[in-house]
């Protein structure tokens, strides 16, 4: 979500075609930032509304290059302490973030007369928060 993007994103194009290969999935990380300390789903508007910023972009960087599955990778959707977070809450808030995705999926590719892209789940189990919220498929389904 910089200016340098749309280079970044024609330099990928560019390899790909130049390799034959192509893109089949792309996934994005919106908790990397220093932000998310507390936990990914902060109580922060602005800051829950930068990460589904950053996942809606995911999914026309997915477009873009020609992927046909977004994954989700909640890999520190979790917190380091019990007790920290809501954890009701802030499952309400991860899924506002994927209907946000899957809602700017379905207007890209409506626009592109393209198909959606798959939107996968991936469980992270031994990720190193001490209290993972969706550690399992079973937790996330």
């Amino acid at each position: 979500m910089t200016d340098r993007q749309a280079e970044i994103l024609a330099g990928l194009k560019e390899a790909l075609k130049a390799h034959g290969l192509q893109c089949s999935m792309v996934t994005c990380e919106p908790f990397y930032h220093p932000v998310w300390a507390a936990s990914p789903a902060a109580e922060s508007p602005e800051v829950r509304a930068y990460g589904v910023a950053r996942l809606q972009n995911t999914v026309r960087i997915g477009h873009e290059l020609g992927a046909q599955f977004l994954v989700y990778w909640p890999g520190t959707l979790g917190y380091l302490l019990q007790g920290a977070i809501d954890e009701t809450q802030t499952l309400k808030w991860y899924a506002e973030g994927i209907n946000a995705a899957c809602e700017e999926d379905i207007a890209v590719a409506a626009r592109a007369k393209n198909q959606t892209l798959r939107h996968c789940l991936e469980a992270k189990p031994f990720e190193q928060q001490a209290e993972i919220i969706l550690p399992t498929s079973d937790a996330m389904l």
